[in-house]
């Protein structure tokens, strides 16, 4: 189905989110359910998994809604499949009330097991349920709700579902600060208090390197190896290892006079990829859209372990589109990565091409797109 933007507001509709789990989903449900407020609608995010509490806080804390949901993960085995059963209809039913009772109009999901209750509950209630996939094939829980979901939607192209009329190619909502980050037609004095403001120059290239939320153990690794022959050329390395003591790399890093700023992690994220000159990190979903929506050249890792192994189908997803640079896991090495930031630093040329190339991929209006197909959905039905 190609893109169509609709006018109409979403006065009179409640709308929920099941977004729990990592921030990969949790993010992106949240700048839905703040364009769907915008649009005039009620947005009631429901939050299920280990992030919980913190989750319904950050909603909270942005004047939206937000409720626990009952969720249950898949046993590790098929002797755990009778018990997951059970709990699993529980959850619907505590799912499917919790819709009643805040008069939700529809429903729209953003993949992991923390959508499989709200995605059955609002089939049971026969109210529009909406998938939302972040990666480059179908989750395990949006597999099976697409089946029997008003409408498909999709970060990254999946050729097998884009010949059908239900399914959009729509892009992952990001932050607004990383959204932020991907005005390049700044003035010179603008552009420089950027690099102020974080401790940096814009004389030398920046690289940043993260893991997501927890680090990257491998990625830790190969930059530790690296930093005694990153010397050329002079750079400012940027790491947001996951971990809380970074002594080791620190002390590494002053020994071979590289700059440096070693943390366990950053709540400035989109200011550091305004600047950064390269990124060096893994494939998720969210980390592919923020790259685009940013123009950010990069040196990618897959998670050999991913579900489906969902990210080295979205590096390839970038390699095609000539976005970056992928390295696996198997091939990681401090040579082998310290030669990619070399290559990519010393060939402007290279850097260029990688952000004509990574931009092919970005949908900034995102959560806007998103919105508009939801109060379609909910249009035709209601008609």
């Amino acid at each position: 189905m190609s893109m169509t933007k609709f006018q109409q507001d979403a006065e009179g509709m409640t709308l929920a989110v099941a977004c729990g789990g990592t921030g990969g989903h949790f993010f992106p449900g949240l700048a839905i359910a703040r364009e769907f407020k915008r649009k005039g609608g009620t947005a009631i995010l429901f939050v299920g998994g280990s992030q919980q509490d913190a989750q319904i806080k950050q909603a909270e804390e942005e004047a939206l809604e937000a409720v626990p949901s009952p969720v249950v993960r898949l046993p590790r085995s098929k002797l755990g499949l009778p018990l997951f059963a059970v709990r699993l209809a529980w959850c619907v039913l505590q799912t499917a009330r919790l819709l009643g009772k805040h008069g939700v109009d529809l429903g729209i999901v953003m993949g992991s097991y923390a959508s499989a209750p709200l995605g059955l509950a609002l089939l049971l209630r026969g109210k529009p349920l909406a998938v939302h996939e972040g990666n480059a094939i179908l989750g395990r829980a949006n597999r099976r709700l697409a089946k029997y979901a008003a409408h498909t939607m999709l970060s990254l192209p999946i050729p097998e579902l884009l010949c059908e009329d239900d399914t959009t190619l729509v892009g992952m909502p990001v932050r607004t600060e990383i959204l932020g980050a991907a005005d390049h037609e700044l003035e010179d004095e603008e552009s420089l208090s950027r690099y102020e403001a974080l401790g940096l120059s814009p004389d030398f290239p920046v690289v940043l390197v993260f893991g997501g939320s927890q680090g990257a153990e491998a990625i830790n690794q190969a930059v530790l190896g690296a930093i005694p022959r990153l010397d050329f050329p002079p750079l400012q390395l940027v790491h947001f290892t996951g971990k809380e003591d970074n002594r080791e790399e620190q002390e590494l890093c002053e020994k071979h006079e590289i700059m440096a700023q070693i943390a366990a992690r950053t709540d400035q994220m989109g200011a550091y990829l305004a600047v950064a000159d390269l990124v060096v990190s893994r494939v998720g979903g969210s980390t592919v859209a923020e790259l685009a929506v940013t123009g950010r050249p990069s040196i990618l890792i897959p998670y050999p372990h991913a579900t489906d192994a969902h990210q080295a189908l979205n590096a390839e997803v970038v390699a095609r589109a000539k976005g970056g640079h992928v390295i696996a896991e198997a091939d990681l090495t401090s040579d082998a990565l310290r030669e990619a930031i070399t290559a990519a630093l010393t060939d402007p040329e290279l850097r260029r091409s990688q952000r004509e190339g990574i931009l092919t991929l970005a949908h900034p209006r995102a959560a806007e797109d998103i919105v508009s197909l939801l109060i379609y959905e909910q249009r035709k039905t209601s008609n």
